[in-house]
């Protein structure tokens, strides 16, 4: 496109079309491909389809007039001011989950982390097993370039359901949006109440 950008600027007829468009750096962003595309079949499919999708979504959202999607910044620390302001008494079972949750976050220093795609938790229930994902989770989204979007993958409605109910009590005061999703569930609920 860079070539071509006074081309496209003037045919759209948008002059401050750059103001929309974040191009990536381009020698970081071909070795990114290229290094990917040598590794990993998928991605090559990926990558030869992702120009034509983000064209698609870009029509579909102008013909909408829908206003694209902004990531909103979440705090890293918000768990533990979660944890801070709730002044959990000094049991022996609070204090096993600080431990786990300080274990879990320190991997966060591992100067490779960022090159994990997967991260598994396994504890015992009743540890804190919600709360550390979620810490893990926003300290190492404020680490990766792009800040993400967190995805969180439970196995059982009932999960599902405490779980939100805990991001909401931790997140509950950003503008975060903590969306559930499960086979079963009720997507007319707040459209009725309303």
């Amino acid at each position: 496109m860079t070539p071509h950008w006074a081309q496209i600027t003037a045919e759209l007829d948008i002059p401050n079309l750059s103001v929309f468009v974040k191009m990536p750096e381009y020698r970081q962003f071909r070795k990114l491909v290229t290094d990917l595309v040598k590794t990993e079949q998928t991605y090559r499919i990926t990558f030869s389809q992702l120009p034509f999708l983000l064209l698609i979504e870009a029509d579909k959202l102008d013909a909408s007039q829908t206003a694209p999607y902004t990531r909103i910044p979440l705090p890293a620390n918000a768990v533990d001011e979660a944890i801070t302001a709730k002044q959990s008494k000094d049991t022996p079972q609070n204090r096993l989950r600080q431990q786990v949750r300080a274990e879990v976050t320190q991997a966060l220093a591992q100067k490779d982390t960022l090159h994990y795609r997967l991260f598994t938790l396994t504890a015992p229930t009743g540890i804190g097993k919600t709360l550390t994902a979620l810490d893990f989770a926003l300290k190492l989204r404020d680490k990766t370039p792009g800040r993400p979007q967190i995805i969180t993958a439970l196995p059982f409605i009932n999960i599902i359901e405490q779980t939100l109910k805990e991001y909401e009590k931790v997140l509950g005061n950003s503008t975060a949006s903590i969306l559930g999703h499960y086979q079963y569930a009720d997507i007319f609920r707040d459209v009725r109440k309303g």
